[in-house]
Parts: structure tokens; sequence; C-alpha cells
């Protein structure tokens, strides 16, 4: 099962981050393909270049990248099409009232077409309802985080859970 976790911006300057990112996986015995990296739009557009440089690294020995807060930031369309993710996740800002049509609405679902048509996993943010849920399986958004399916677990519950699911 894979796993997302936040990457700080300061990780991208730091020149031992990839060397750590493999000796974590190496340690481990984890396949980098089940560490999803999650980078939010902000994060990445305060050094494009760094970002171009780092992230196909990071691709290039299987790990996942998440843009996470997708529709919140400040990026350009342009640097979607370069920045080599697998993933977008749609911000909670535009789930909430999404079900109830609006602008919240059309921009989920474009959002949501937008990730299908690049060809990547689109993951919807702070599903709490069934409404939601349903709003954004409908439009083929099919991977949901949110109290509708769980609140934050402690460790030894999140192990148990995984072993009885």
């Amino acid at each position: 099962m894979p796993l997302s976790v936040n990457v700080p911006a300061s990780s991208f300057a730091d020149e031992k981050f990839l060397g750590q990112l493999d000796d974590l996986m190496d340690r481990y015995g984890l396949d980098p393909s089940l560490l999803v990296l999650e980078l939010t739009e902000t994060m990445l557009m305060r050094d494009v270049g760094s970002a171009l440089t780092v992230l196909p690294l990071l691709r290039s020995r299987g790990f996942g990248l998440s843009l996470d807060d997708f529709g919140t930031g400040y990026s350009s369309l342009s640097y979607l099409k370069r920045l080599p993710v697998s993933e977008l996740k749609i911000d909670r800002a535009f789930v909430v009232d999404a079900a109830q049509g609006g602008h919240d609405a059309a921009v989920a679902t474009a959002i949501i077409a937008l990730g299908r048509e690049l060809g990547l996993q689109v993951v919807a943010e702070g599903v709490e309802l069934e409404a939601q849920a349903r709003f954004l399986v409908d439009r083929g958004c099919v991977v949901h985080q949110g109290l509708l399916y769980s609140g934050p677990l402690d460790p030894e519950e999140f192990r148990r859970r995984l072993e009885t699911d």
C-alpha cells in the first residue's frame, strides 16, 4: 500500500535529500514506488528551477510525486506539463461545497478532467460527506481522503486496521 508523505520546501535545497531517501529505502527494504512525496504548488513555485532539477531525479528513482493543494497556489498550467508529477490532489476548499454545484463543482470537475487527460491519479482531500464522495466518483475521481473514511489514527490503531481490512 502506498504511503504519502508531505515534503517541506527546505528538502529541495538540501544536497543530502536524495541520498537520505535512497538510504531510507535501502535500510527498510522499501520499494520507492510505494512512497508518494507530496509537494504543494506554492512550495514548487518558490523555486521552479530546483523543482525541475530534483523532481525528475526522484521520478527516475521510482518515487511517486503528488502536487498537493492543487488550485490554491499560483502555478501555471505550463509548469504542470513540465513537472513529472504522478498525482494531483484537489484541495478540500473545492470539495466542501462541490456537491451543491456552482464554482466549486466546476473547479473540482475541471481538475479531475485535467488530471485524467494528463494521465495523473486524482485524489480529493477533505471528503466528509457521502454527497461529496458521490459527486467525485460520478466525475471519475475515486481516490479520496477525509473524515468520511477515518480521522487521524495512532500507529497501533493504524496497524490494527491494516491487518483486519
